[in-house]
């Protein structure tokens, strides 16, 4: 499986319209596409530093099922067309789905974005499997975890989704969330800094 990422970022007052654009429009039309496994759109409503952003994760069965979808060049030219207040290009970037566990149903996600040492790929989706995904399905409220690589230019994305935003504030204060940071110091190329995120679409 593969996951398309693209990041909006959004002049501010312009996040209702792009979900409601994401949500009525877009995931109507991605749910036609052949290979289509799902999506999640991860919304950040207070990023003072850089506007109002969501993250668009589109999973398929593989890249021949990406190619052959309207999920490219023609979905990003109808997102600059609907929303032409952007507060910059859009990002979009095709990863591996190196593990992905659990069920639907969160509210809100962890979100980390990490850039690796190189030749480290295969040690983080270990760390990932038999360290990171076996706790987190031992926290209360933890409904489904992802991991997405970029093995060429050695990038890790991971997803926690959880049921509730005091589910995942809970996980924090008993340690779970700093034993898993600690796990990963000497294969990341910078310090990890988780981000909260709302689920905006899942689907």
């Amino acid at each position: 499986m593969i996951a398309r990422v693209r990041t909006i970022r959004l002049a501010p007052g312009s996040l209702v319209q792009a979900l409601e654009m994401l949500h009525d429009d877009e995931l109507p039309a991605l749910r036609l596409e052949q290979g289509f496994v799902g999506v999640l759109a991860l919304a950040s409503l207070s990023d003072s530093a850089a506007g109002e952003r969501v993250e668009v994760i589109t999973l398929w069965d593989d890249q021949s099922a990406l190619d052959a979808s309207g999920a490219g060049a023609v979905s990003d030219a109808r997102i600059i067309q609907r929303l032409p207040r952007l507060a910059a290009p859009l990002d979009a970037r095709v990863y591996e789905v190196a593990q992905s566990v659990g069920i639907a149903g969160a509210t809100v996600a962890r979100y980390i974005s990490a850039q690796l040492r190189p030749g480290n790929v295969e040690t983080v989706i270990t760390i990932f499997e038999n360290v990171v995904m076996h706790a987190a399905t031992e926290q209360t409220g933890f409904r489904r975890g992802l991991l997405l690589i970029d093995r060429a230019n050695d990038h890790a994305v991971s997803v926690g989704l959880w049921l509730s935003e005091q589910d995942l504030l809970t996980s924090e204060q008993v340690g779970y969330l700093r034993q898993q940071i600690g796990q990963f110091p000497a294969v990341v190329a910078a310090p990890v800094v988780p981000e909260t995120l709302v689920v905006a679409v899942e689907g």
